[in-house]
């Protein structure tokens, strides 16, 4: 059961950066997002940047419809209008990326997850199974929409979103950009309404995780590519996710809840600088005189060349026998081969339910 609920908080958290794109500064290293502006009414989902769909360095275009507008803002609240995330799918292999839109480079195209989920399969309890062909290789996508459904009460993973900022009559076009806010939520006191864990928040009150200025015009929920830094808490220990290129393209609606966007995507690149960092965090928490119990466990794996080794990241798939399936430098990501390769391509697909958020909870 520890393993499971390791594996969800990890998961939480990379989908947590992935959803949010920051500043493009090479450099820029932040819990909260920059001041990126949003895409531009009229922009074109399949262009980021000005880098075209499908060219080097590309991000998640996919089919998401976009074009007219949404509904005037109505409901009433502080953290109106909120959603929180419905639907989460991974991409079975490349064909499956690509058949989604997932437009990012590397031979996986977005689908490194699920082939790291197979390397794992067998060392890991996974509360989901996993369909592969006698090759290994992946063979149906990996819906986990059981695990976000709010059907029977509390999800297993409760993640909440707000568009801050939205006044209140005025449709997306009139708004324009709104900021984008994540939270880690808990049960709230009626059906379809939450709040925010305590552990989402900064020592002022405000999102750790925080884009400002995502667009919100042409019925779409936009972002703008650019490399992410995120710190969050994971069983004590702050654990940093960084991803390049990261971007959210999704369709974007208004009822009288909240928001909702019955498809969604979200990638990026996940490096292996980023690893090391990860790892780096997590040991030095388990050096440290209250080290979170898992650590006694974990020990033996904190090193990043265990940690590829036992994820088949310099063993299998990818390219000329590595998984990193994908070149990042300075932020942009190209093709690859062998050694060369030093990240991993990540889509997922997501729906997000309207839903009401009450306020932040006691700590848990």
């Amino acid at each position: 059961m520890k393993q499971v609920k390791l594996f969800w908080l990890a998961l939480i958290a990379l989908g947590l950066s992935l959803q949010i794109a920051c500043d493009d500064s090479d450099t820029s290293t932040t819990e909260t997002a920059g001041t990126t502006a949003g895409t531009p009414a009229g922009s074109t989902a399949g262009s980021t940047a000005g880098t075209p769909a499908g060219s080097e360095g590309g991000t998640p275009a996919g089919s998401i419809p976009t074009g007219g507008d949404t509904a005037a803002l109505s409901c009433t609240g502080d953290y109106c209008p909120s959603s929180r995330l419905s639907a989460l799918t991974l991409p079975a292999n490349a064909d499956s990326a690509d058949t989604l839109g997932c437009n990012l480079e590397g031979v996986n195209a977005g689908a490194s997850l699920s082939r790291l989920l197979v390397a794992v399969k067998d060392l890991v309890q996974l509360p989901f199974e996993i369909q592969v062909d006698a090759s290994g290789q992946v063979t149906q996508d990996i819906t986990l929409d059981s695990y976000v459904d709010a059907s029977a009460g509390e999800p297993t993973v409760l993640l909440l979103a707000q568009l801050a900022g939205w006044a209140a009559g005025k449709t997306g076009n009139e708004q324009g950009t709104a900021d984008l806010n994540f939270f880690i939520g808990q049960a709230g006191t009626a059906a379809n309404s939450y709040l925010i864990n305590p552990a989402s928040l900064d020592a002022d009150g405000k999102p750790l995780v925080s884009f400002a200025g995502a667009s919100v015009a042409n019925s779409a929920l936009t972002t703008q590519p650019g490399r992410f830094t995120l710190s969050l808490p994971i069983m004590g220990i702050p654990l940093s996710f960084a991803l390049e290129q990261a971007q959210l393209k999704a369709a974007l609606s208004i009822d009288a809840t909240g928001f909702n966007s019955e498809t969604g995507l979200i990638g990026g690149y996940f490096t292996k600088d980023s690893l090391v960092g990860l790892v780096d965090g997590i040991s030095a928490a388990c050096a440290g005189p209250s080290a979170p119990d898992f650590c006694a466990q974990a020990g033996a794996f904190l090193n990043v060349a265990t940690i590829e080794s036992v994820l088949g990241l310099a063993a299998v798939g990818g390219v000329d026998g590595t998984a990193y399936d994908v070149k990042v430098v300075d932020g942009v990501a190209s093709a690859c081969s062998g050694a060369d390769c030093n990240a991993l391509s990540i889509c997922l697909k997501v729906g997000m339910a309207s839903t009401t958020i009450e306020g932040v909870g006691a700590a848990q």
